[in-house]
Formats: C-alpha cells, sequence, structure tokens
C-alpha cells in the first residue's frame, strides 16, 4: 500500500515535471525556435498538411453511449453513408454560392419578420413568393429510423428549418437520387395519412411558408427553399426511431413523391426549429425542447447530435438568452456584442451588431457579419497574418493566404460575445478554409448591408457542443473540442483549457512515475506543458484522479485496482493524506455510495443526493430537486454549490439556528455571515447529507463555516443560478472525512474523522 501525503506528493509532482520539461532536446517544434508566450496565448499554430482533407474516417466516441445521441457526419466526407457510392462531391466554391442561396432566403424572410427596410427587394424577389424555408450544401446528417419494420434513413439536420420530410414511394413526377431505398409507407404497418379537416394540416402553414393542399380528402404539403429545391407530398404520421430506446409514434412528417433539388443522396431532412411541427416540439414531453450537437471540425471525423436534458448538464457550458428580435420566427437568435481577434476586442459599436440582429444556423456554412464588423475584422486579421503572402480570393471569400512554403503558421484566435457574458474562442477550424495549401481563407463574409442579419454558421461552430435549451429560452457553447490532440513534426501535442481560462499547451510524452520507493510505473502518460498560463499557485502542474483512461487512476488500474481514498486537512496548518490502492477500503467505517448513472458519461464522480439534514431536522427539500441537475463530488471545488431551492432551504434553516449571533455582511458568493467577535464559544448547527445506498454523511464543524476573519464567519455553501445547473460536493465540506473511491466498484465511501 502506497500513503504519500499531500505535501510529499506535491514535491514529488513538481520534480517529476520540471525535470522532464527542462530537457534540451524536447524544444517544443511549432515554431523555429522559442515561442513567445504572451503571442501564443492568442495564436492557435497550426500545422499546414492538416489542411488537406483526409481520405479516412476517424469516427468521434463523443454522444456514442448516451441515450439519445445520433452520429453527425459531414454529408460528402468519408464517414458519411452517402459517400460510399462516390457521388461527386460539390468544390468549395459550388458550395459557398449554394450556401449564398441560403443565407439570401434566411434574410428574406427575416426582414420580414422583424419589419427591416426593403433595401434588398431586388435580390428577395430572385426568392420564390412562398419561400418556406432554406437549405444549403453546408448540411450535415444523422441516420434515424422510420416505419414498422424500421428503415434507416439519412437525413440532413437543420435548425433552420421545420418540418422533417422524406422522399416516399411512389414517386409521381420527379424525385433525385439518393443512397438509401427510398421509403415505401404502404410496406409500414405504422404509417397513415393526415386528414385535410385534421388540425394539424393547417400548422404547415407556419412549418412550410405554404398553405396545405388536398387530395381526396388528404392533406398535401409543399415546401420549397431557397435554392429553389422543394418537396411536395402527403403529410403523414409514423413511428419514428432514433435510437433504440427513443421511439415516437405518430410522429407528423412529410411524405415527399416529388421532390428535386441539391441534397446530395439523403433521404430527406430533420427539422430542428421552433415551429409546433419540428422535431424538437414534437417530442416536447420527452427530452423537454432541449438539444445539443457538436459538429466535426473535418469532413472525416464525426460528431453527434444529442436530445435530451442531459445535453445541458456540463458545467462548462456556458448560456446567452435567445434574442428578442427572432421571438416571433423559427430561428434562434443571439444578441451579438463584440469580436476578438489575437486577444484584443475590435472597436466595433454594439449597435452594429443589434441593428439586423444575429441568428445560429446549422445549415449556414460561413458566418455573416454587418459590413462595418466584417470589414474590422478582415483588417485586423490582416494585420496578424501579415507575415504570409496574401492570394487571390474565391468565391465569397475575400481574404486568403498561399500557406504551400510553410509547414507551421500562427493562425490569431478569435471569440465572439454574446449578452449573457458568454464568451465563445473558436477553434482554429472555425477561423480558416482551405480550398487548398495555396488557399487558405479567412472564413467569414459580410453582408451587402446594414439591415441584412447576421448568420453564425457552422463552420465557426466547428468544435464546439452547442446547446439549444428552447424550453429555456437560451442558447449554450461549451468547449467540447477544444482538447482535441493536435501534431508538431509526428508528434503529438496536448491541449487543455480550464474553466478560468487557464491552459496548458506541449508535448504527450511518457516517463517513469515515483510514487514512492515501491510503487514505480514505467511509461506513464502524461502531458509535458511548454506554453502554460493560469492560477495554478505555484504548483508544477495538475495531477488527474478522474476516470478518463489517461487519468493516473486508470494508468495504475492494475496495481491498486482503481481505488483511492484521501483525508483534506481541517486547517491550512494540518496535513492530510492521499492513498492508493485496495486497502483504503478496508475500513469498516466506511459508508457507500454507488456513483450516479446521471454522470457515467462523464469522467467527474457522480453522487444521488437525497436530502439535507441541520440541527437533527431533515429539510424538506424534495428529492427532484437534487435528482433534476445530479450532484458530483469535487475534491478541487471549494465551496460546495446546492440547487437554489435546496440552499435557500438550508439557508433558512441555518440562520434560525443561529438567530443568537449578529449578521453581518457577505464577501464573494457567501450571503450568510456573523460577527462573532464577541464571543468566546458559539454553538454551530450539525449538518449531514444523504446520498442514495442509506448513506448519511455528518460534517465536521469545518466543512459548515469559512472565516475570513472573526468577524465574517460565513455558512460555507453557495446556490446555484438556476435549476439545471449541476450540484458540486466541495473540499470544505469534504474536511475531516475520508473519502474513498472504489471506481472499480461504482461507489463512494465516507468515513468520520479520517485526518487532523
Amino acid at each position: 500500500m502506497a500513503t504519500p501525503t499531500a505535501s510529499f506528493l506535491r514535491f514529488l509532482l513538481f520534480s517529476v515535471l520540471v525535470f522532464l520539461c527542462s530537457l534540451d532536446n524536447l524544444g517544443f517544434a511549432l515554431q523555429p525556435r522559442e515561442l513567445e508566450s504572451e503571442h501564443l496565448t492568442h495564436m492557435h499554430t497550426l500545422n499546414v498538411s492538416s489542411l488537406i482533407r483526409s481520405t479516412t474516417c476517424s469516427p468521434s466516441t463523443k454522444g456514442s453511449n448516451k441515450r439519445a445521441s445520433l452520429t453527425v457526419a459531414d454529408k460528402h466526407g468519408p464517414c458519411s453513408q452517402l459517400n460510399q457510392d462516390k457521388v461527386k462531391a460539390p468544390t468549395m466554391t459550388e458550395i459557398l454560392e449554394q450556401d449564398q442561396s441560403r443565407v439570401n432566403s434566411i434574410q428574406a424572410r427575416l426582414s420580414k419578420k422583424l419589419g427591416l427596410n426593403d433595401l434588398r427587394a431586388s435580390k428577395a424577389t430572385t426568392i420564390p413568393a412562398k419561400s418556406g424555408s432554406t437549405i444549403g450544401s453546408g448540411n450535415y446528417v444523422v441516420t434515424i429510423g422510420l416505419g414498422t419494420p424500421k428503415r434507416d434513413l439519412t437525413l440532413m439536420f437543420d435548425t433552420g428549418s421545420d418540418i422533417t420530410w422524406t422522399q416516399c414511394q411512389p414517386c409521381l413526377k420527379s424525385c433525385y437520387q439518393q443512397k438509401e431505398p427510398t421509403f415505401d409507407p404502404s410496406k409500414s404497418s405504422t404509417y397513415s395519412n393526415i386528414s385535410c379537416s385534421s388540425s394539424v394540416c393547417s400548422q404547415l402553414s407556419s412549418a412550410t411558408g405554404n398553405s396545405p393542399r388536398c387530395s381526396s380528402s388528404t392533406c398535401v404539403y409543399a415546401i420549397q427553399y431557397g435554392d429553389q429545391s422543394f418537396s411536395v407530398g402527403f403529410f403523414g404520421k409514423e413511428k419514428l426511431t432514433l435510437t433504440s430506446t427513443d421511439v415516437f409514434n405518430n410522429f407528423l412528417f412529410g411524405c415527399g413523391e416529388n421532390n428535386q433539388g441539391l441534397f446530395s443522396g439523403a433521404a430527406g431532412l430533420l427539422g430542428l426549429g421552433r415551429d409546433p411541427l419540428s422535431l424538437i416540439q414534437q417530442t416536447a414531453t420527452k427530452y423537454n425542447r432541449v438539444f445539443s450537437y457538436c459538429l466535426p471540425s473535418t469532413s472525416s471525423t464525426t460528431g453527434s447530435l444529442t436530445f435530451g436534458k442531459t445535453a445541458s448538464s456540463s458545467r462548462a457550458i456556458k448560456f446567452t438568452p435567445l434574442s428578442k428580435l427572432t421571438e416571433e420566427t423559427s430561428f434562434y437568435g443571439l444578441d451579438t456584442l463584440g469580436i476578438t481577434v489575437g486577444g484584443k476586442k475590435l472597436s466595433i459599436a454594439t449597435s452594429v451588431f443589434l441593428n439586423a440582429g444575429t441568428v445560429i444556423d446549422s445549415g449556414t456554412v460561413i458566418t455573416r457579419l454587418p459590413p462595418d464588423a466584417y470589414s474590422a475584422l478582415k483588417a485586423a486579421f490582416k494585420d496578424a497574418m501579415k507575415s504570409y503572402p496574401l492570394t487571390r480570393g474565391f468565391s465569397l471569400l475575400d481574404t486568403c493566404y498561399d500557406l504551400s512554403k510553410y509547414k507551421t503558421v500562427s493562425i490569431p484566435k478569435i471569440s465572439f460575445s454574446f449578452s449573457g457574458n458568454v464568451k465563445v474562442d473558436l477553434d482554429v477550424s472555425g477561423i480558416i478554409l482551405a480550398q487548398k495549401i495555396s488557399q487558405v481563407c479567412l472564413a467569414f463574409a459580410g453582408n451587402s448591408d446594414n439591415d441584412s442579419v447576421g448568420i453564425f454558421g457552422n463552420v465557426q461552430q466547428r468544435r464546439l457542443e452547442v446547446v439549444y435549451d428552447v424550453a429555456g429560452g437560451r442558447v449554450g457553447f461549451g468547449p467540447a473540442g477544444w482538447n482535441s490532440p493536435g501534431c508538431s513534426s509526428s508528434t503529438c501535442v496536448y491541449g487543455i483549457k480550464y474553466g478560468d481560462q487557464s491552459f496548458s499547451v506541449g508535448f504527450f510524452g511518457k516517463e517513469k512515475l515515483t510514487l514512492t520507493s515501491t510503487d514505480v510505473f514505467n511509461s506513464f502518460l502524461f502531458g509535458c506543458g511548454q506554453n502554460n498560463q493560469g492560477l495554478f499557485s505555484g504548483a508544477a502542474g495538475l495531477l488527474g484522479l478522474g476516470r478518463d483512461p489517461l487519468s493516473l487512476i486508470q494508468q495504475t488500474a492494475t496495481k491498486y485496482n482503481r481505488v483511492f481514498s484521501y483525508c483534506l486537512p481541517s486547517t491550512s496548518s494540518a496535513t492530510g493524506s492521499l492513498t492508493f490502492g485496495k486497502t483504503a477500503s478496508s475500513s469498516s467505517a466506511i459508508k457507500f455510495t454507488p456513483l450516479s448513472k446521471l454522470t457515467e458519461d462523464t469522467s467527474f464522480y457522480g453522487l444521488d443526493t437525497l436530502g439535507i439534514t441541520l440541527g437533527g431536522k431533515k429539510l424538506s427539500i424534495a428529492t427532484s430537486v437534487f435528482s433534476n441537475a445530479g450532484t458530483i463530488i469535487d475534491s478541487g471545488t471549494v465551496i460546495t454549490r446546492l440547487p437554489p431551492d435546496a440552499y435557500n432551504a438550508l439557508k433558512a434553516a441555518f440562520k434560525v439556528a443561529m438567530k443568537s449571533y449578529p449578521l453581518t455582511s457577505g464577501f464573494s458568493l457567501l450571503d450568510t455571515c456573523y460577527d462573532l467577535s464577541k464571543n468566546e464559544t458559539v454553538l454551530i448547527p450539525k449538518i449531514s447529507f444523504s446520498f442514495s445506498g442509506n448513506v448519511n454523511v455528518d460534517l465536521d464543524v469545518s466543512g459548515i463555516i469559512i472565516a475570513t476573519k472573526i468577524s465574517q464567519v460565513c455558512l460555507a455553501f453557495a446556490g446555484n443560478s438556476d435549476v439545471d445547473s449541476v450540484g458540486i460536493f466541495g473540499n470544505v465540506q469534504q474536511k475531516r472525512l475520508e473519502v474513498v473511491y472504489d471506481v472499480a466498484g461504482g461507489r463512494v465511501g465516507f468515513g468520520p474523522a479520517g485526518c487532523t
């Protein structure tokens, strides 16, 4: 058994990392000589060869084990089922031309909805008068099941469209070529047509922009897109299968028997807009109108489309409210406030963005900006890229570079600011777009006038987790793909970014790790950081104890069987211990609670909290308050965060128990504080937490209060801002407890008074 103390481990980790990262022959090869830290902070260093499209699929594992998650693929890439027939993919120029048709359609629709002036009247006349939606060539595809027996169909998914449709047999006039056999409703036992007299038939007007028609009393839909593509057919209902456990009867969709357009072999379209006929609204009872996606960064990788509340459970997701400007439309609007390039905020008045507003759209390829905003972005980008030779543009992209003579280049980082204090850092794949290595372009375009709606396109959304909480009226962004590996001279390079903007970038290597004289591990995988910033308080780095295969716990599983424990000291002048191995869980005083199912697809350790007791009385808090977003236990979070209702109940009961002592001002996030300067002794009510498995954890008094000074002693808990934020059992509440993580057994244990 190994039982190194916390101070010993800090010294040990410092020694190992300093030695390894100071080796002269490991110079960081992303730049010719030493990298300037300040320069790298605001730049992406990119291997030029990575701009060449891969012909091999590298599927992502993200979302693959989630209950309602579909694999997302670029429809022209090697991961797409549509590409197996070697259908000729459109060129980037063709994609952008088709993309402009979509943009024109979106802007024409919204200019009418938002009451903007008619400066674009001549452009709008080229779009059919009853244009109901939009489509372009930059869409991503997912596979769903339809009918009984189930038929798998590949559909483009689109947040800018509402109705879902697929091509159907018989094809009455014209149908385009698709990869899978065309759906035949006559061979499904669960298909039925919608009658013209049905109330849902009339809903087609808002979902398609066209009034429904009738054919022998059967409701007929028709939808036409901005690029002249269209679908016409019967409006019906059928069994929809998303996963083996997520099946919906009577799903309303269009069964198209006359279809034409640039659908690139897909069977149809999956509508994710806000209209009552969209998939999001039809599945609202099960998923509460929440969905998310992570778009792949290249055509040779996959992403995920996930439905349900768990999509918004990550604490890394930052939400911005949906814009009021688009609330009368089916689009998802964002209030853009600013743009930052290379760490410097551009001098663009907020009114430039708010004049016509912005929508986020999964189907538009390139982000469109107001003219003044695009001009400022282009000028700043050109200044940062002045070391590289300009070349001619193509299609709507006018700021392009010839990078054919470079192995690596530095691309300025770009971020967008949205309302709600949300800053979204774009991945480098969301900043540039390559026609070829000799023609790599800034992946933005300017609108023709200030009254055209801005669009946050799918290139800029690459490797972000984008969460649509339609019920909550908000859209969230998380850095889902920030930590994906890169390469430098065939050497693997890691990058990790934390919620406080701290980060570490460097080579991914392996080395001998020594915990004690008898506990030594060869070929331990770790990051050798050569560009690091953040609030690490003088520590040499970080020891990862999560559940991912690269964590210390998983790498030492053969010896320690994925069991470890710690006891955190109650004061800064005391010490604790971090222990690895099976004997860590041998004490009969340890009571185990099973790890929560809510976090089983993450590297966090989840707890199912059932209740809180204060002063011997269980607080009146419904169990659902805790189970809504779940709870994790975290050694790095200081103060326990509770759902709002739970915190309010705890605070009220604590104040009653402490009514003999004078209240004083709070500080930071602590709002219940007391002046105890005139007291020699005080009585603090005992607090305990109840977890599943009949486990009650009594907190030490050092886990109940925290003091800045004797005249300001505070309740050491805080409330989350909303009910959908994950609760966190922090390290203050863990003081003097022995906490045992039996990862192999899927449980966490607690023992009393584990250390001084």
